[in-house]
């Protein structure tokens, strides 16, 4: 498959976005969760997020953000498409969208099918894209590194585009493919050296493998 079926997530380095770009990744995140070990701050967004062409995505991750909080990157640079990656009410998704013009990426951690069924009642009409990740305990999701049972995607319905997440690395991509009939996938812990640190020769190894092995 194409790389520009790929999101890297967590991009924080010129070097890590230029690798991306140069393999056709269609899709790149900066997260804007301060407790993030992948945080970037407004001021660091922008010059980051400028050295991706029109044709790629820049995506700009937040979870509960205010308006005023989103409004302090989007002042500096206009993402191609916002990912809400909390409990962002359908009203909140809503108003996001309508206030920036812009994509909506909406993220659900997943233990059980009951929650996807949840996620797709409450985000269909509003959200443009769905996001499934693993869920931790606490009910939030993302940063865990590792995967959920990919059985709950079997043979389900799903009327929006979705990203696969949550521990997607060289060795099960192939598998997340055939199990899930997933189209988009997010990537970002495996990609990583030292934690929280996209390394380059990980994301070229990683795409290697994509394009060789993924059908």
């Amino acid at each position: 498959m194409k790389p520009a079926t790929l999101k890297i997530c967590g991009l924080s380095s010129e070097e890590a976005i230029d690798a991306g770009m140069a393999r056709g990744i269609g899709f790149m995140g900066f997260i804007m969760v301060e407790h993030s070990l992948r945080y970037v701050a407004p001021d660091r967004f922008a010059p980051l997020a400028m050295r991706i062409p029109s044709h790629i995505n820049s995506v700009l991750v937040s979870m509960n953000a205010s308006n005023e909080a989103l409004d302090a990157y989007v002042m500096h640079h206009r993402p191609s498409m916002m990912q809400l990656h909390g409990h962002e009410s359908p009203q909140r998704m809503a108003e996001v969208k309508a206030r920036y013009g812009l994509p909506i990426i909406k993220a659900y951690g997943v233990s059980a099918v009951d929650d996807v069924h949840a996620a797709i009642r409450e985000s269909a009409t509003v959200a443009d894209w769905l996001l499934w990740d693993t869920k931790r305990c606490d009910g939030t999701s993302g940063g865990t590194g590792q995967t959920f049972d990919w059985n709950i995607l079997t043979s389900l319905t799903i009327p929006l585009p979705y990203f696969l997440s949550g521990g997607i690395d060289a060795w099960n991509i192939v598998q997340a493919t055939q199990q899930t009939c997933a189209e988009y996938f997010d990537v970002s812990s495996s990609l990583e050296y030292p934690k929280g640190v996209k390394d380059v020769g990980r994301i070229h190894q990683f795409i290697d493998h994509y394009e060789r092995c993924v059908r």
